[in-house]
């Protein structure tokens, strides 16, 4: 092989990017899903979503900006299209310019301004309750995670094949069998407290029930959809 740099290309698949929330934001989510849970009726999202799981609230988007939430994301979002970017074989045109042929769902420079947080919320997971497999609105979505309890072991044990531990969430991406031998389908994580995992709206991903030893146990996690706010305009007034 020759000693010329190695290349590669991947703009059929989107990644999956974690991180850690800052404290200052995790504390202030922390007191923001406190005071909602213990409002006498707060606005519940479990009718609009696919959880198994009775207290879903909505959080109003106007709070996150206020902590710089927004923000926080808004920079996270520029930096995980900027992977995305950086999959694509970038080609100089004759003018100067470059072009990638074109990504079939964003155009980066027209959008990236526009890109906004369309809907919050925050979920108690309870003892026995769960997410099916399911993905989301919009262009972007993310998880993070704000209360984990002691679980219960298992009954059964996980193994290196894609099993689900109890409290873990899988994402989910179909191959065809040819691909099987040099990628997987799955990948799971037993999230901690201020983990972040951004990602595409279509990606499929699947939370699995727990159980606690005193079975009131409390598994909070936010998720938020991220749209074109120009676009979400334009199909409003439609």
């Amino acid at each position: 092989m020759s000693e010329r740099s190695i290349e590669i290309y991947q703009p059929w698949s989107a990644p999956l990017i974690y991180t850690k929330l800052p404290d200052s934001l995790f504390n202030s989510l922390i007191e923001i899903t406190d005071l909602i849970s213990r409002e006498k009726n707060p606005e519940r999202a479990g009718h609009g979503l696919a959880g198994e799981i009775e207290k879903e609230f909505y959080i109003d988007t106007y709070l996150l900006d206020k902590i710089e939430f927004t923000k926080y994301i808004e920079k996270l979002t520029y930096a995980y299209t900027e992977i995305v970017k950086s999959q694509y074989h970038i080609l100089e045109s004759n003018d100067g310019s470059n072009t990638s042929g074109g990504l079939p769902i964003l155009n980066f420079q027209e959008h990236l301004d526009n890109l906004k947080i369309s809907t919050a919320w925050f979920n108690d997971q309870q003892d026995h309750e769960y997410n099916p497999v399911h993905n989301h609105n919009g262009l972007f979505s993310g998880v993070l995670y704000l209360k984990i309890p002691e679980y219960l072991p298992d009954r059964k044990q996980s193994d290196d094949k894609g099993i689900m531990s109890d409290g873990q969430i899988m994402f989910v991406k179909q191959e065809s069998m040819t691909d099987y031998y040099l990628t997987r389908p799955t990948i799971n994580f037993s999230p901690k407290p201020k983990d972040l995992f951004l990602f595409p709206s279509v990606l499929l991903h699947t939370v699995t029930p727990f159980r606690t030893p005193d079975g009131k146990g409390v598994r909070r996690s936010m998720s938020f959809n991220i749209e074109d706010n120009n676009r979400r305009k334009d199909y409003d007034d439609n």
